[in-house]
């Protein structure tokens, strides 16, 4: 394996993605870049279409044993490029600003891995899932039937983590990375006249203290 050769291609194939970002369930596109990048180092398996713009790939052992999944995300986010550099998006109002182009790219980098040293036992998938940004796309996955097929044993979600050193793989069990919630308030008053505004409530005070409750709140 070429390492350098290998860095430039993915380093290329994020610059193609993030210079063509697609919006949850739109995915079309940037499932076909994969498909065809993954096509280069033939695969045991390249399952299309999984629960929407969703993208396989299969690598198998000579042996039955345990199924490893390997995941991340296709879709980008509705938000304009601010960047000027020459792979920033085309497209008007989508943008990658969460790394899912740099998911792929990192999961893509097992492809020719796997591809020269073949695995004995059990089988590989790695899950280019769609949608992750409206939290929909992992149920429309799984509720695929073509996945019933690739059910693994052990799965593992990919996500940049800021912070941390260059190069450095961080596990942790069960839930990491969560998305967060939004919360709505709605306070109520009551119009006056300026003549009379002893008739009128307003919400101010009520405003004002909850921004100081909120900010207190720990996260």
């Amino acid at each position: 394996m070429n390492w350098d050769s290998l860095h430039s291609e993915l380093t290329q194939l994020r610059k193609e993605l993030h210079k063509h970002p697609e919006l949850s369930g739109e995915e079309s596109d940037t499932a076909g870049r994969i498909v065809e990048y993954a096509k280069r180092y033939d695969p045991d398996e390249i399952i299309t279409s999984l629960g929407g713009n969703g993208v396989a790939i299969v690598f198998n052992g000579e042996e039955k044993g345990k199924t490893i999944l390997i995941r991340c995300d296709l879709d980008a986010l509705p938000i304009e490029e601010e960047n000027d550099f020459d792979h920033k998006s085309i497209e008007k109002n989508v943008s990658h600003k969460c790394g899912h182009d740099g998911h792929m790219a990192i999961v893509s980098g097992l492809i020719p891995l796997l591809a020269e040293n073949k695995i004995k036992k059990g089988k590989v998938v790695l899950l280019y899932q769609p949608a992750e940004e409206i939290g929909q796309g992992a149920e429309w996955v799984i509720n695929d039937d073509k996945f019933k097929e690739l059910i693994p044993d052990y799965a593992f979600a990919l996500h940049n983590l800021p912070k941390f050193n260059t190069g450095q793989v961080v596990v942790r069990e069960k839930g990491f990375a969560a998305a967060s919630k939004g919360l709505i308030v709605r306070l109520k008053g009551k119009t006056a006249h300026a003549g009379h505004p002893e008739r009128g409530i307003t919400p101010s005070p009520a405003v004002a203290e909850l921004i100081q409750q909120l900010t207190s709140i720990k996260r």
